[in-house]
């Protein structure tokens, strides 16, 4: 009797939380963005997810910094 196995499915989990905390705690989500690059290999939906975490982030804190200084 054959055993067929079932396709391993990448754990994406600690990239996409770092999206979801990019957009509502944007220093959690860069933290775990920056963790996500290190820890996924090259050319992963897991890096991609985690650099992606890292562009809102960033973006999310600029414009916090430009709305409290009303520029």
């Amino acid at each position: 009797m054959e055993h067929m196995s079932q396709p391993v499915r990448p754990n994406n989990t600690l990239a996409i939380c770092a999206l979801v905390f990019s957009v509502l705690c944007s220093l959690v989500g860069l933290v775990l963005g920056i963790i996500g690059m290190n820890k996924y290999p090259k050319n992963t939906s897991g890096r991609t997810m985690s650099v992606i975490a890292i562009i809102i982030s960033v973006l999310m804190m600029v414009g916090a910094f430009m709305l409290r200084g009303r520029w």
